[in-house]
């Protein structure tokens, strides 16, 4: 096809689906024998086959499957020819170009086209959007006061109209979720201005979902203090400038590699620029589980403890902040 000789065009369609998946920073660790996380929604239950030795799949939650090219299609909503440089990156060809980044790449202009938003409403209408927020412990007013109803379809198939819960970051893209997809208009960090941005405390988040489960155990549609979303530990970098201006940063971030690289990341950038500031980590609160959203769905909560010490939290730096403040209202 177009370049790429026969032989190299074979060699591409061999790239090994888990190889895939990690280029566009999806999980890709075997729950069991050829099963995965679908890289296409949030899901507890492996429903993403990999057909052993082939580099071949198929999404048992959708129905969908293929193989390599399919697989980039679908995650970088490109189209075929498109998908053959992306596999070439993978497979270490070439340095990447600027015109073929993966989707959660914020300074790429095509990702954000090859998401075509064709209406945005601000309050949720449809009943399968709203049943899985629900599934997650997310109320409808909480999804209707921070997210948005997303209408949309993708460059490479204008013909599939989608509908997901959108949430806005800070560039003006949109995280999108729904039961069947996990994608990014383009990715950058979201921060939410408290109504008492006054008194120095910030709560930080890895994703929305978490942002809105801890909404949800307050139950709060809003809150006083202000909040970061990362939606996505690569933004990390984003985010630093953001909290130097807080005297107390809490994190809420996942009980993983990643979330404790993140953790460390942000700690070791305070402690050196802004040695007054106090951080806390609270992944302790929901120690048993991956994040707070898995808490909220696996353990009856009836609000969080109002006191730092019951929260069994690990603060990492002391500041002037006081010992035991509340950290949750």
């Amino acid at each position: 096809m177009g370049k790429y000789d026969d032989i190299e065009f074979q060699r591409l369609l061999q790239t090994p689906i888990a190889d895939i998946l990690a280029h566009f920073g999806k999980d890709c660790r075997p729950r069991r024998k050829n099963m995965y996380l679908s890289p296409f929604r949030e899901e507890r239950t492996a429903s993403f086959c990999v057909k052993s030795g082939e580099s071949l799949w198929f999404d048992f939650g959708t129905g969908e499957g293929g193989g390599a090219i399919d697989l980039v299609c679908a995650l970088a909503g490109c189209s075929r020819k498109e998908s053959l440089d992306i596999l070439s990156i993978i497979n270490g060809r070439y340095p990447p170009m600027e015109d073929i980044r993966p989707r959660t790449s914020p300074e790429s202009k095509k990702d954000e086209a090859s998401v075509i938003i064709t209406r945005i409403a601000q309050t949720f209408t449809n009943p399968t959007l709203i049943d899985y927020a629900e599934s997650r412990g997310i109320p409808k007013e909480i999804l209707d006061h921070n997210c948005q109803q997303v209408h949309f379809h993708l460059a490479s198939n204008p013909k599939r109209k989608i509908i997901a819960i959108g949430f806005m970051n800070d560039n003006g893209g949109y995280s999108l979720r729904s039961t069947r997809m996990k994608i990014s208009t383009s990715s950058f960090i979201s921060t939410i201005r408290g109504t008492d941005d006054a008194s120095g405390r910030i709560f930080v988040f890895e994703g929305f979902f978490d942002y809105l489960s801890f909404l949800a155990i307050r139950k709060e549609v809003s809150l006083s203090e202000s909040a970061l979303v990362l939606n996505g530990v690569g933004n990390v970098a984003h985010a630093l400038k953001v909290l130097e201006d807080y005297r107390e940063v809490n994190l809420f971030l996942d009980n993983d590699q990643a979330g404790r690289k993140c953790r460390d990341t942000i700690t070791e950038h305070l402690s050196r620029e802004c040695p007054e500031t106090n951080v806390c980590d609270l992944s302790a609160v929901y120690g048993k589980h991956k994040d707070l959203n898995s808490m909220l769905c696996n353990e009856s909560t009836t609000g969080l403890p109002s006191n730092n010490t019951a929260y069994g939290h690990k603060t990492i730096k002391r500041g002037p902040a006081e010992a035991g403040q509340d950290q949750l209202g």
